[in-house]
């Protein structure tokens, strides 16, 4: 179970994010698990619109226990270049003998393991058994194969929580500022969104939003959707990554409080 979201992606995540085919949106996380040890997890982000395809209804696990001197239990460089190989020669079989859709990885406590979801296993795991001992004799090996339907390791494990999206998103947009060549050490117009289904409790949040400072830019109903409103907000504020968090997270503890949701921030870049 994923308990919270650590600052800063490893090196390794984007070593091996960046080794990712073409095929797919990829992003990746850390967070803390078991113990608040960390976990390191690579996935396709696009499959959650169109996840569970029931045709892949198997799921398969795989992947290595490794060595490292890293007390984290991430891998250190020369693993680093070692996990990658056995991804890469891994998929190639997989990709020739069977249909996959490869949905992401997860590495924790010194194991690396591969998500792929399979419309048949026939003699799957003997064919893994022999890559891993051809291949890599010196490493312990895990296979897990199982029916999986409804995608559940995807969507509800790999796929990042409310919250870890919410800091994706702020990572993405404040790297944007900063390579745009921001110092985002000055304080500017930080505009924000926010949908609601209900028109009563949307004046509500106004209110509150209101006492905290917030200037509400207008919200307006959703044509093109019954009962949807939205509402653009905006308050002076620094758009570095320890405010912006700390802002986007208030913002969405405040919209389910009156069953909206929170969508997302924008601001300009400002130079000296």
């Amino acid at each position: 179970m994923k308990t919270i979201f650590l600052a800063v992606l490893c090196l390794f995540s984007t070593f091996l994010l960046s080794a990712q085919d073409d095929e797919g949106t990829w992003d990746a996380y850390m967070a803390a698990y078991e113990d608040d040890n960390p976990g390191s997890t690579i996935l396709r982000m696009d499959l959650i619109e169109k996840a569970p395809l029931k045709e892949y209804s198997k799921l398969l696990i795989t992947g290595v226990t490794y060595k490292s001197n890293r007390e984290d239990g991430f891998p250190d460089k020369e693993m680093l270049q070692t996990l990658y190989e056995i991804n890469d020669k891994l998929e190639a079989l997989l990709k020739k003998h069977f249909e996959i859709i490869y949905v992401g990885s997860f590495t924790y406590n010194y194991e690396r393991l591969g998500y792929y979801y399979i419309k048949s296993d026939k003699n799957l795991e003997k064919k893994l058994q022999k890559f891993y001992k051809k291949n890599y004799p010196g490493f312990k090996s895990q296979i897990t194969i199982k029916e999986d339907i409804e995608w559940k390791a995807y969507t509800e494990f790999l796929y990042p929580s409310e919250e870890i999206l919410g800091y994706m998103y702020n990572k993405k947009v404040v790297k944007a500022l900063y390579d745009a060549g921001d110092l985002l050490t000055e304080k500017r117009r930080i505009d924000h969104w926010l949908w609601f289904h209900d028109e009563t409790k949307l004046k509500e949040c106004i209110s509150e939003l209101e006492q905290l400072g917030y200037t509400i830019e207008g919200y307006k109903k959703v044509e093109e959707r019954e009962n949807l409103y939205s509402i653009q907000i905006w308050k002076n504020g620094l758009p570095d990554m320890e405010n912006i968090s700390a802002e986007t997270s208030s913002l969405q503890v405040l919209a389910k409080k009156y069953d909206g949701e929170y969508d997302g921030w924008e601001t300009i870049v400002v130079k000296k």
